[in-house]
């Protein structure tokens, strides 16, 4: 009796597991073996840790991480009448595609890589500079009509270029300032009627043009920088005697004047009358670095005359050095947030600005400009990245045109990226006029107290 029990439970199990064995054989029928292979497009190489996600019909996705040989095996039904496979990897665009289940058993996939985002144009450092200095100046580039004229017959407060070869004849009576197509040397005409030569030059001859050129000193001038001059200077057109001129090549094959020049010993201008001025209140030169008097009062007067005579990364060194000594003074602040918003960099600019605004004595336009960055700096970063992944004119149109908007902060496009928006080169060139002017009216605006009260002629 016990023997024939036993024999029941054992033919009861054996059912079961045929009965079990028969149910997965089924389900295997009604699967099919999907073996995927991803690979770049273009080199064909596997592309391994790949994201794959298979959704048959309305099912949950399978999910799978493509192994070294950018492999991935899956089970698929029959019965599915549609699939959509995704795929994602690091450095490649997304591949989708939805379709009837693939029923080979394998296939390759390929991915196209991600192209490189498209580089937003950075000001050029020089660039920036000559910026600084033609607001410092305040200079706007001279109009069509009042080209091919000597210094003596364009307007005040105006630039424009010269060749060269014009400054070495004997007089010089045949220079002709022209817009700059041409190349040639920078020269801006100053409120009080002074001409200003512009030019780059060697660490050498800068550290004398800090101390001050002595009669007779030898000056080589650049029309451009290079890796050898990259010192922006400003020094008065009649102290200088050029007799010779040339071209020559140099980084990558750029070619720039060359002026080889003695100083005459005439200190007339307002930037070198600026220079005696803070100089005859303090006899020893510049006492923060000379004396190694660390008072925040005699920084900022070096900043400013550094910061007026275009020597912007000297100013900013001072500047942050006094905000340092006195958190309270709001002039340091605004200028170093004034040059931060000159780089792009608003972040660090509204940082700044908020110092200046809280300092004990902060004028009321300070309060004026803070709400000007705030108000505009989100529509600023927006703009920066429609031209970050955009080639579109306008877009970069109306980058230029915000910029213009937080000049007063420290924003400005410069004439070089005011072309780089087609068809838009003369509506950009009526704002840079328009703002040159209104420096002019307002003696408070943009970075006017940056440079100091002596430059406000």
């Amino acid at each position: 009796m016990v023997t024939l029990r036993v024999e029941k439970l054992i033919a009861a199990a054996l059912i079961t597991s045929i009965s079990v064995l028969i149910a997965v054989c089924i389900g295997c029928s009604n699967r099919v073996a999907y073996t995927g292979k991803i690979k770049e497009a273009k080199s064909l190489k596997p592309i391994s840790n790949a994201s794959v996600a298979i959704t048959e019909d309305q099912k949950v996705p399978q999910r799978f991480t493509t192994d070294s040989e950018g492999v991935f095996f899956a089970q698929l039904s029959k019965d599915t009448q549609t699939m959509l496979l995704e795929v994602k990897a690091d450095g490649y665009q997304f591949y989708s595609r939805r379709g009837p289940t693939v029923r080979t058993g394998s296939e390759d996939i390929f991915l196209e890589p991600l192209s490189p985002p498209p580089l937003i144009a950075q000001p050029d450092p020089s660039e920036i500079e000559l910026d600084n200095l033609r607001n410092a100046h305040n200079v706007s580039l001279i109009r069509p009509e009042e080209e091919d004229k000597p210094p003596a017959e364009i307007p005040k407060n105006s630039y424009g270029f010269i060749l060269g070869i014009a400054l070495t004849t004997d007089p010089v009576v045949e220079l002709r300032v022209l817009d700059g197509h041409l190349g040639g040397f920078e020269i801006h005409k100053l409120a009080d009627g002074h001409v200003e030569l512009v030019g780059f030059v060697g660490a050498e001859t800068f550290s004398s043009y800090r101390m001050g050129f002595k009669a007779q000193d030898k000056i080589t001038l650049y029309s451009a920088t290079w890796s050898d001059a990259h010192y922006l200077v400003s020094m008065p057109l009649r102290s200088l005697v050029c007799p010779q001129s040339r071209d020559i090549k140099v980084d990558k094959g750029k070619e720039i004047e060359v002026l080889d020049c003695s100083f005459t010993g005439h200190r007339t201008t307002v930037s070198e009358s600026h220079r005696q001025a803070v100089d005859r209140e303090r006899p020893n030169g510049k006492s923060a670095v000379m004396n190694d008097v660390q008072t925040e009062e005699a920084l900022v007067k070096d900043a400013q005359l550094d910061w007026r005579t275009g020597n912007r990364s000297e100013a900013v060194k001072e500047f942050t050095k006094a905000s340092q000594l006195n958190p309270n003074d709001y002039l340091p602040h605004k200028c170093l947030g004034y040059n931060y918003a000159s780089s792009r960099d608003f972040e660090h600019a509204a940082i700044e600005y908020e110092r200046a605004l809280h300092a004990q004595n902060a004028p009321a336009e300070i309060e004026r400009q803070v709400k000007l960055l705030n108000d505009n700096r989100k529509a600023v970063e927006e703009a920066l990245e429609r031209v970050r992944s955009s080639s579109d004119t306008q877009a970069n149109f109306d980058l230029q045109m915000l910029l213009f908007k937080l000049a007063p902060v420290g924003a400005m496009p410069s004439e070089n990226e005011c072309a780089e928006a087609p068809g838009k080169e003369d509506e950009c060139h009526r704002a840079r006029v328009e703002l040159a002017d209104l420096r002019l009216r307002n003696p408070s605006y943009g970075s006017k107290d940056c440079a100091g009260n002596a430059a406000a002629n």
